[in-house]
Parts: C-alpha cells; structure tokens; sequence
C-alpha cells in the first residue's frame, strides 16, 4: 500500500492509469473512504488530497486454446463541457477541439449544447474553437485543473468559465473575486457580500455554482444581464486558460460549463437622417447665431459634416455608415475590455427620425417652410403666405420654392430656395442630386428600408410632428403623398396603415418602438392656443393618452442647443398669457426705449455731422454715432436672449413639460440630453437648474427618463453629469432609483460635427465605458451601488431595457414583454423579401433572452422597490438643493 499526494492537474482517472488501475478500484477502496466522503467527485481533487494505493494483484482469466478473446481495457477518460450561449444551450454548433495525444475533432454540439470526447487520461491541455467565423469563441483548456468547489481555486475557476471572473486562477480572494462573488450571489437572489467568509454564505453560493457548472442543469435565467467585471487587473496577472475537469463515461450528468454570452449595449439616442432633411432657413440661423464650425456649401449652412462625407449623403446610406461605426467600435472595444473577448456584442442603436418641414410660427396652419410659387405670381417680394404659395409638394417637384428669410420681421418672400426639392436618389452619382432637399417621406422610405436591412441594429422612432396632421387629410385627398391621417389614432393603433409601418404596441404589430418629438421645432409640449378660442393642436392631449394607454415611449429634445426653428425669437409676440408676457416685457420694453432713444440721438448727431465742417468735431460726432450703434446692437442681443430664454423656458425646458406630466402621469417620457451642454446656452440660462429638474422629475414620476447623449465629450462633462449631479444627489440623500433612469446615447451623427476631440463614434464611447467603470467604484465605495450593479450595464441595457418597453411590470413583478418584441419582429420582417430571416430570428431571440435577464435582475434582491413605484409614492429627493420651478402635482408653476 502506497500514498500518493494529488498534485495540479491530477484527478482520479489519470492517477489511477499512471499506477495500472480502473478508477473505480480506487474510488472504492476502504482506505479512501474519507477522501471519498469530502469530495464526492472523483473528477476533481484538491492538490495535497492522499490517496491510498494498493498493491497490483494479478488475476487470471481462462480461455480456450485456437479461438481469439478480447479483452477491453477501461479507464479512459472523458472530456465534457456544455456549451450555453444567451442562457440556453448552443445547439448543432460547429466545434474544433484538439487535445494532446488526441486526434483533432470537428464535430457539432448535440441538442443540449453538449461536446464529449474520450482523450488519454494523462492528457493536461487543449483547446476549443466553437461557433462559425464570425462567431467563433476561443477557449483554451487545462484539463484536471478544475478544483473543488469548497476552495477559493476552484470557485475562481469556475466564475471565469462563466465569464464573470477575470483574475488570476491563484486562491487568493482579490477584489475582482469579491465582484464576481457579489454579481453570482445577485443572480442566484442570496444576500450580496462578495465574500466568502460566512460559512453558511459559501455553502449556499457553492451549491448554485455546482449546481450551474458542473452538471448539465440549465441556470435559471441568462447569465449575460450579470455585469462584466469592472475592475481591472494588473497587465500579466489574467488567466488565460479556463480550467476543466476530466470526466468518466459513467457519469453522464456531470461536465463543465461555458458560457458564450451575447453581451447587449443599446446606443439610446442617435440620428441617421439626411443633413438634406433640414429646409435651409433652419441651417442658415444656426449658423447665423453660432458660426462656430459652419461651413457654407451650395447655399446651405451645412456644417463641417461635409469634410466627414456625411453632408453628402442620403437618409439610407448614413444609416449604413452608423452601423458600420457601430460595428467597427465594439469590435475594437474588445481589445480594450478582456471582460468582452469571449462574448459576443450585440449593440442596437436606438434611431430617432426628426420632421423639419412645419418648424415655423406658420406651421400651426399647416404649411410647410418651403412654399412654391404658382406661375401666374411673379412678384417676388409677395408675402409668401398668401394663397398664390403652396406647399412644395405639388404636381412638379422640381419647381422653383421660395422662403422667408429669417432676417425680415416683414414677413416678406425674400429669396429663393438652393435646395432642389426633389426626391433624392441614393445610387446616383451626380453630386447635384445628392445636394437637393430630402423630403420628409423619403426620410421615412428609407429609414424604413435599412432597418428592415438590418434587423434590430436600428431600433426606429417616428418623428411626431403635430402640425403636420392639420393639413393631412385635405393634403392625402389632393395629393396622396402623407402616410398617416393622426398618429394617436393610426400609426400607434395601425388603423387603414400598411401593415408593419406603425408603432408596434403589445396589440399591435409595428416597425417604430416609439415617437420622437422636437419641440424647440416651435410648439410647446402642450399647446393650446395661440389665439382667444383657437385652438392650435387640440389633438396633443389625445396623443399623450394612446401613448400612456398603449405605454409608447417618447423621446424629447431638451437643451437649448441642437436644432431650432429660425423663427424662435419671434414666438414671445405670440404669447396671450399676460403674466407669463410680462414677465418678460419688463426686461425687454425698458431696453426697447433705451434703444429707440439713442436711435434718435443718432439722427440728431448725424444730422450735425452732415453740415458740420470741422475736422475735429466730425470726428467726435463720428465716434459718438459708433459708440450708440454699438450699445444698439448689445441691446438688441440682449433682447433677442430674453425672446429665446422665453422660447426655451416655455417650448423647450423640462418644467414646460409640466402640463403634460401633471395630466397623464405614468407617460414614457424621455427628456434627452440631461439638458444639455453648458456651453451651448446663452446668457440667463441656468444649465444646473435645467440639470436639477430633470432629476427631480426622475423621481417624481415613475416612466420618466433621461439620457447622456452629446454629453460625454469631455471629462469635464462626463464629470459634470455624473459626479457632480448624480452623485451629489445620492449624497444629499436622493432615491437610488435614479440611477435606473439614466441612458446612455451618443447623438451620432452630432458626435462627428461637436469640435471635441472626441468626436467619433469610437472614442466618444471608449471613453464613456472607461469612465462609467471608475466611477462605479466611487458610486459603489460611497455604497450607492452594489457590488453585483455598475453604470455601464445600467445606462444601455437595464434602463433602456425598460423604456423601449422590452421588460414591463405585471402584478408588482418585473417581466420580460415578450408579446411587444414578437410583434416588433413582426414589423421587422420585410414583405418583399426572406433573405433576413435568419438574422431576424437570431436577433429577436438575442432580445428575448436578454429581456428575460434584465428582468430576473431586476427583480432581485432591493431592484424591484427601485423600479416598481407608483406616482404618488413618498420618494427621496433633496429638495433644499434643487430649486425645482414648480411643486409636483399642485399645478402652481413659477413659469407660467
């Protein structure tokens, strides 16, 4: 009888062929009946085990002389591992396994994800190449390196495998141990420590990860919700290898399992639309208040977009250069993240259409900017509202269009259009063609067209334009070019719509998740009447309660930047309201006398100049008439900044949204851009307070949201936002329930014309990742985040996840909408063609599993209560540092 001490790499098989014996007989033997006792399994074994070995006996078997016998020799091993992709077994999955002394082998997984294999029971590396080229994982092997579970080797080792731990396989509990421990202990429901010092805690914790790992049981619900690790490493202490166990053909129910995750990160606010489906008035005031990077290209203020070939491009073919991007940066970003390199990357963006034509005071009676002239009308400066003008659609497209310029309170037609109006033809190659303006139903053809190209890459929002539904039904009659009569009646109900084109509900078949508004396209977000007994869109309110029945998410430009009308200076001599007017009038009306009194000093003054002959004294009065000028133009601009804080505080601001929410108070509602930028308002405004009101609401009403998008150029925004709000929020003793009301979003293509250095899509979101994961060590240090929650999985999957509607409440629960993405796949589907089927089925199962994850996440542990809420509900907020215009659900606004 001999001793033989287990060491690395061992297990019962190989130890019992290095000394001549079936497993079993050792397995069996008294003498091992303790060992057998504390490890159960003879596949793994600890490095230091004994195991007791007995003399060989010889053993004698008779046979007949002449005849052949066969004699089997057993004890050969076995290798099997369980492939899971998404939570469920990957079925008939091309794989390549090549083990030493082996023949390689080039099979598929079975039914149930499983590969098996009998290799040389010394056999101690491998390696397995799963999934076609595309899709193709590598992982590989250290055979008999697996540990028991009861040691803190083989929990490692077993956490990577699941590809939540990415340390070094050492035995040492290192803080990127103690985030996995936490992130398994969130998924299996038990009480988050990370550690594994409470004994009855690591017994629980090992169960379930034996439980998951070693037997071909399927976990619960996906594993790739869980965060991926967070913490980084130091260069060169990773494990490379992922550690297995030889198994014996006996045990059928015993393997090792991988987990292929599909990791989704959802892009919640970006843009694909022509640079030729804003009307020239638009561009031109935005370059006329900022020249900053404007450039000017065939009459256009086209931005330096141009320089980038984005300009120049059609709705379709930008949308292609998106996801190019989009593909191309994670790609990349799996190289910078190791956490990312066994997954796959699943990263929808979330495209939002945006309808430019109506964006002017006289779009409340339904005409469009661009206005053609009939050709008995010749005189050119005739106002350009008057009957003779029509809007652009009409028997011609390619007439001759005119507009108001901006720059003439007259209201008179001054200058022709240089756009074409005229359908853009994407496979053309005149550079002329390409320049025209690109109507708002080619915008829609074509977004239309390259989502259904590109199942769930894009995730598509019509654009509601409520002017736009004034003229419809006398416009469809005359001319059949609008899609839609009311978009609360048939693109969100789908009624005479052709199939798949309207917003898909949970009753609905739809391509469009949700509606995109714009107001500071120049109408309030409920908006009544511009005159006594007028109403201006009675039809709003109607809107917001199909959205609130049929829970469509909505998303609102909000921050004084980004696109305008030009006419937005223009809309305070419309207010009806005296209070709200007067407001204003008393900064305005004192500087309007000031300047009509200097006005007349400078006709006094230039009457002098003009008989005066001295040399001297006309150069005083010369000076005196440059100076006043000068103080009428600073007046002016102040002026003109009063008329806009007005246009932004009542169209634009998220308390002008009161209104709305104080009216239907479960609305999905997503204000964009935490406000925005600071650089980007003018003087009066208080980009903080915008910031401040945008967390209140978050935790006012339950379905309201915000987003980063456009953002997260610089550190000293991402800081801005992150830090210095949010952070100081929780710190002040605000609800945690925030954090789950915040996306992240790029604003693409906005991000390659921002002048930052971080202006592609590639670095704006490399460096959003890098500073989410620090700063959810200060959040979770500051214990706002638990050790199993980081603010890159909350910002684009877990929050998005939950406003586009893909996991809902049912009964205080969270689930997974199943029915809401079946009938968006159905959208999806394109009529005329099957060649995305495929892509389309495995896209939508990705969304379905993932769905299915957030939702078990979600309803762990303190998560349901933050996400569950009621409007009404007792929820922290520090009110003594956020001056909120207006006190929830009393009416009383300081802004009206």
């Amino acid at each position: 009888m001999s001793i033989h001490q287990v060491k690395q790499g061992e297990c019962l098989s190989s130890i019992a062929h290095q000394y001549g014996f079936h497993w079993k007989t050792l397995w069996n033997h008294p003498d091992n009946k303790e060992l057998k006792e504390k490890r159960k399994n003879p596949n793994i074994l600890y490095p230091g085990d004994e195991i007791c070995v007995p003399e060989k006996e010889e053993k004698y078997e008779s046979g007949e002389t002449g005849k052949k016998h066969r004699f089997v020799v057993k004890g050969k091993a076995t290798l099997r591992i369980q492939v899971l992709r998404d939570g469920v077994p990957w079925a008939d999955a091309e794989y390549t396994l090549e083990v030493e002394g082996t023949p390689q082998t080039t099979l598929k997984t079975d039914q149930k994800g499983m590969l098996e294999q009998s290799i040389l029971p010394g056999a101690k590396e491998g390696k397995l190449l799963i999934g076609k080229k595309s899709q193709q994982r590598e992982f590989p092997l250290k055979i008999g390196h697996l540990d028991p579970v009861e040691e803190v080797r083989g929990v490692q080792a077993r956490l990577k495998n699941l590809l939540l731990y990415q340390g070094p396989i050492d035995g040492t509990e290192n803080e990127a141990l103690t985030e996995a421990v936490a992130v398994f202990q969130g998924y299996c429901e038990l009480t988050v420590t990370g550690k594994l010092d409470d004994e009855d805690m690591k017994k629980k914790l090992q169960e379930e990860l034996q439980k998951i790992h070693d037997t071909s049981q399927l976990p619960v619900s996906p594993l790739s919700i869980m965060p991926l690790s967070v913490l980084k490493n130091e260069k060169g202490t990773e494990e490379k290898s992922y550690y297995v166990c030889r198994s014996v053909a006996e045990e059928k129910e015993k393997c090792n399992t991988f987990d292929c995750r599909t990791v989704v990160a959802i892009d919640a606010h970006m843009h694909v639309m022509s640079a030729h489906c804003t009307p020239a008035p638009i561009i031109d005031k935005i370059f006329y208040d900022k020249i900053h990077f404007r450039k000017r290209q065939g009459g256009l203020g086209l931005s330096n977009v141009v320089d980038l070939e984005i300009g120049e491009k059609c709705t379709s073919d930008i949308a292609k250069q998106a996801i190019e991007d989009n593909n191309k940066t994670y790609e990349k970003l799996k190289d910078k993240f190791p956490e990312y390199k066994n997954c796959e990357l699943f990263t929808p963006m979330v495209a939002l259409c945006v309808d430019f034509e109506y964006a002017h005071i006289k779009g409340y009676e339904g005409k469009t900017i661009y206005r053609q002239k009939d050709d008995n009308k010749r005189d050119k400066y005739e106002d350009i509202y008057g009957d003779s003008y029509r809007n652009y659609y009409g028997d011609n497209p390619k007439a001759k269009v005119f507009f108001s310029d901006f720059n003439r309170k007259a209201r008179k037609l001054r200058r022709a259009a240089k756009q074409p109006i005229e359908p853009i033809d994407p496979l053309s190659e005149e550079i002329e063609d390409i320049r025209g303006f690109e109507p708002w139903q080619k915008q829609l053809e074509q977004t239309i067209q390259v989502v259904r190209e590109n199942p769930w890459k894009l995730i598509p929002f019509f654009h509601y334009e409520p002017r736009r539904w004034l003229m419809d039904k006398e416009w469809k009659r005359k001319k059949g070019v609008l899609w839609f009569k009311e978009p609360c009646q048939e693109v969100a109900t789908g009624q005479e719509v052709a199939t798949g084109q309207e917003v898909a509900t949970r009753s609905q078949v739809g391509l469009f998740v949700g509606f995109k508004m714009y107001t500071s396209l120049g109408y309030k977000p409920l908006d009544p009447n511009i005159k006594p007994l007028d109403p201006k869109l009675p039809g709003m309110s109607d809107f917001y309660k199909v959205c609130v029945e049929k829970q469509i998410p909505i998303m609102a430009h909000c921050t004084p930047g980004g696109s305008y009308t030009h006419e937005r200076e223009r809309y305070l001599d419309e207010e009806l309201k005296v209070d709200v007017r007067g407001k204003y009038d008393e900064e305005i009306n004192p500087r309007k006398e000031t300047i009509a009194s200097k006005r007349q000093e400078i006709i006094v003054l230039s009457s002098k100049l003009t008989i005066s002959t001295d040399d001297n004294e006309r150069e005083t009065l010369e000076v005196a008439i440059a100076k006043l000028t000068l103080e009428i133009t600073e007046l002016q601009k102040e002026i003109r900044e009063f008329q806009v804080k007005y246009f932004n505080d009542h169209f634009v601001r998220p308390s002008a949204w009161h209104s709305v929410l104080s009216n239907h108070k479960t609305l999905k509602l997503c204000l964009a851009h935490v406000g925005g930028n600071p650089k980007d308002y003018s003087k009066g405004c208080e980009y903080d307070k915008w910031a401040d009101e945008m967390m209140e609401l978050c935790v006012t009403y339950p379905n309201f949201y915000t987003d980063v998008s456009d953002l997260f150029h610089t550190q000293k925004n991402r800081e801005f936002i992150v830090k210095e709000k949010l952070l100081t929020f929780l710190t002040k003793g605000g609800s945690k329930g925030i954090l789950y009301k915040v996306m992240f979003g790029t604003d693409w293509y906005v991000t390659k014309i921002s002048g930052f250095l971080d202006d592609d899509y590639y670095r704006y979101c490399l460096k959003s990742k890098k500073f989410l994961d620090k700063a959810t060590v200060e959040f979770r240090e500051a214990g706002f985040l638990a050790k199993d929650e980081d603010l890159w999985t909350l910002f684009t999957l877990v929050n998005p996840f939950r406003y586009l509607g893909f996991v809902h409440v049912v009964g205080g629960k969270v689930e997974a909408n199943t029915t809401l993405i079946k009938n968006i796949a159905s959208g999806l589907a394109d009529p005329n063609s099957d060649e995305k089927v495929d892509e389309l089925k495995r896209n939508t199962e990705i969304i379905t599993r993932t769905a299915e994850g957030v939702a078990h996440y979600l309803n762990s542990n303190e998560r349901r209560q933050l996400v569950t809420w009621e409007y009404g509900e007792i929820i922290d907020s520090p009110i003594d540092i956020l001056p909120y215009p207006y006190r929830v659900g009393t009416g009383e606004t300081l802004l009206s």
